[in-house]
Formats: C-alpha cells, sequence, structure tokens
C-alpha cells in the first residue's frame, strides 16, 4: 500500500514524539506537534537527523542559558533594544513567501545600558515566536541588518568569539531556514570583520550572505514590504510596536521554554529511531 506523504508525516512526528519521550535525560520537553514539527521541516522529515538536531538544541540552550534562556521581552533591556527598533519582522512576505527579519543595529547601544545577552536573547525570542507558524518552518528567512552608525565600538563590545561561537553552535543546533543574509550600510573595517567571522560558517550559509552597500543594491521584492524610512510603505516604529505586542503575547510560552532541561545522570537510553 502506498502511503501518501501527509501520512508520511504524520507517521514521522507520532515516532519522532515517542523518541523524545523513551528518553529519560530530556525533562519537560515540549512535544506539541507545532513544536516538534520546526525540527522535521528542517531535515526534510529525516527522522534520524531531526532527532540529532533536537538533542543539539536542547544542549545548546542549557549550555548558554544567558543567550537562550529567560526570554523575557518584560526586562528592561531587552525591552528597551526592541523599542529602539533592533529587530522586526516585516508586516508581509517576500515574494517567495517568506518572512523578512529587519535589524536596526545601531539601535543596540552600551550607553543605553544593552548588554550583549540582550541582544542574542532578543534574536532567540524573535526566531522561537516566528518558529510557531508552520509556514515559517518551510519556507525559511530572510534576514537584513542594517549597519549604519554602527562603530568598532559595538563589535568589540559584543566580542568576536562570543559571535563566532554562538554562529558555530547556533546553525547547527537551531531549527531554523536561514535563506539570505544582507548586510546593509557596512562600514569597511566592519565588513572586513564580517567576512572574517563568517568564515566561520558552513559553506551553504556563507554563500547566502549579501553585502549591499546601499539601498539601490539591496535586493528584496516587493520593495513596498520594506519599513517606510528604506523605501516602503509602513514606518519602522510601527512595525516594531506590532512585533513587541507579539512577543508580549507569546511571553508565556517563551519562558516555559526554560522547563526544558538535561539531564544526564537520569537513565539514558540508547538513541534508536524505527524506520
Amino acid at each position: 500500500m502506498v502511503i501518501d506523504t501527509d501520512q508520511q508525516e504524520k507517521l514521522k512526528l507520532k515516532k519522532f514524539r515517542e523518541w523524545i519521550l523513551s528518553q529519560p535525560r530530556f525533562v519537560s520537553p515540549r512535544t506539541d506537534d507545532v513544536f516538534l514539527l520546526r525540527f522535521l521541516h528542517f531535515r526534510k522529515f529525516n527522522l534520524d537527523e531531526t532527532c540529532k538536531v533536537f538533542e543539539k538544541y536542547m544542549k545548546v540552550r542549557q549550555a548558554n542559558p544567558h543567550c537562550y534562556k529567560n526570554l523575557d521581552v518584560h526586562d528592561p533591556q531587552v525591552c528597551d533594544l526592541m523599542k529602539r527598533g533592533y529587530l522586526f519582522p516585516l508586516l508581509e512576505r517576500d515574494s517567495q513567501g517568506r518572512t523578512v527579519i529587519f535589524g536596526r543595529c545601531a539601535a543596540f547601544n552600551q550607553k543605553y545600558g544593552h548588554r550583549p545577552t540582550d541582544l542574542f536573547r532578543a534574536i532567540m525570542m524573535t526566531l522561537e515566536v516566528l518558529l510557531e507558524d508552520e509556514y515559517n518552518q518551510r519556507n525559511g528567512f530572510v534576514y537584513i541588518f542594517d549597519e549604519e552608525g554602527v562603530g568598532l565600538s559595538e563589535v568589540t563590545y559584543l566580542g568576536i568569539r562570543e559571535i563566532k561561537r554562538l554562529l558555530q553552535s547556533g546553525e547547527k543546533a537551531l531549527p531554523v531556514k536561514h535563506k539570505e543574509v544582507h548586510w546593509l550600510h557596512l562600514p569597511h573595517l566592519i565588513r572586513t570583520i564580517l567576512v572574517f567571522i563568517s568564515s566561520f560558517l558552513t559553506e551553504k550559509l556563507q554563500n547566502r550572505l549579501y553585502l549591499p552597500k546601499n539601498l539601490g543594491e539591496l535586493k528584496i521584492s516587493p520593495s513596498r514590504i520594506l519599513p517606510k524610512e528604506y523605501g516602503g510603505t509602513v514606518s519602522w516604529r510601527v512595525m516594531s510596536e506590532k512585533w513587541i505586542k507579539k512577543l508580549e503575547d507569546n511571553r508565556e510560552r517563551l519562558l516555559a521554554l526554560d522547563n526544558m532541561v538535561v539531564d544526564e545522570n537520569r537513565k539514558n537510553k540508547k538513541i534508536h529511531v524505527k524506520k
């Protein structure tokens, strides 16, 4: 009997959930359909690979709590960062149906009391909420980071070593499809640093990096979806306010992620997934 695609996916979802529940070291894992599907879509429903990514995700969160836990939009520094328009998704998808995440990088500044952990948590809470949408799980994301006004002091404040470590761990452990990354208005020195940092990424992701010098070189279609200040129709302030409201609506869900931990002291069963 031939099983259709939907039936196959439902069967793999069921087996994936059973595998997670069979692993005592995973304490209080989320096992609802939407959460598990992000891992399955990321690895195109290959169960073995899906299980590996899930385990990496759990361990990376635990190894880097300063970045992946306490994703609280009500934290004063995080809230201030978001209100300054540091990160938000555009209101409409691009011509390929992908959500575009826009970053106004100069909004992050230590003179405002922002800490590197605030920046990383802002990114993580944004991705976690967007991944609640299965459409985003399937289609992935496009990123635009406007670097105008960013100086060397902000880059050194973040720490190149920390950026490298998080990029490498996040690329392998987060079930996110990064389709395109556009770094806009990069100062020459920071462009050099970024090229150096990007060398730590996989070749696949390196090939998806774009460095437009100005808006004329930014290839986003349709351009009307961009913030008004960048040639679109709706101000970034409106987009940012809408996104903060969305994060507030999901605050309890985000904080509940901290209940998930890995306890290697508990009896550990061998990883095995039935085909």
